[in-house]
């Protein structure tokens, strides 16, 4: 398998997962309201095996989508927008990276819910929350600067560069706005778009 296959099955093959993960895990414990903090914890901790299994299935996503993305960069090293995908890469990964410290934080809760410790469940769902809102905020922002990068660089096609672009900067004012919205579902699903389209394009291209 030669790096260029590798890379572009990371990027498409991370969507899927992440999407397994994460909306398992909406489908198993039916419409969740993070804005609703007592509903969301009671409902982990009924169910903490399944957000578990859930959760860690969708981090692990979103990591393969950090080696994938790294892929990407690397291959646009030396040209004229790889500064900005370096950066974004960074940014992104950095994100990712609190996120998996969101994701360890609602294990937790459901764990400690599941006991009855209404106190610790609380404190680690706040925890979570404030680091999923910083951690979606920073990885949007890198996606954006990937985005401005492969547009810089007219790298696989311009108009997905422009669409990672809006799609990171819609993320990260929602994240900042206000992480528990629904809206921030939007920015969700056209990070993975971009992310699996990316990976079409790159396997698609001329190595």
């Amino acid at each position: 398998m030669t790096a260029r296959t590798l890379t572009g099955l990371l990027l498409i093959v991370s969507t899927i997962v992440t999407l397994i993960g994460f909306m398992g895990l909406g489908i198993s414990l039916g419409n969740l309201d993070f804005g609703d903090t007592q509903g969301t914890i009671a409902s982990f901790g009924e169910n903490p095996a399944t957000v578990k299994t859930f959760i860690s299935i969708g981090t692990l996503g979103l990591l393969m989508s950090v080696l994938g993305y790294a892929g990407l960069s690397d291959s646009m090293g030396g040209g004229s927008g790889s500064h900005y995908t370096k950066i974004g890469l960074i940014l992104y990964s950095i994100g990712t990276i609190v996120v998996v410290g969101e994701s360890a934080m609602y294990i937790g809760t459901a764990e400690a819910a599941s006991k009855g410790a209404q106190a610790t469940s609380g404190a680690l769902f706040a925890t979570g929350l404030a680091l999923g809102g910083a951690g979606v905020a920073i990885s949007m922002l890198g996606l954006a600067v990937i985005g401005v990068g492969i547009c810089v660089q007219k790298y696989l096609n311009q108009i997905l560069g422009c669409l990672m672009f809006i799609v990171g900067i819609v993320g990260l004012i929602i994240a900042v706005a206000d992480y528990t919205s629904p809206l921030i579902t939007i920015a969700y699903i056209g990070s993975l778009v971009v992310t699996i389209a990316v990976g079409i394009l790159y396997l698609r291209s001329e190595s």
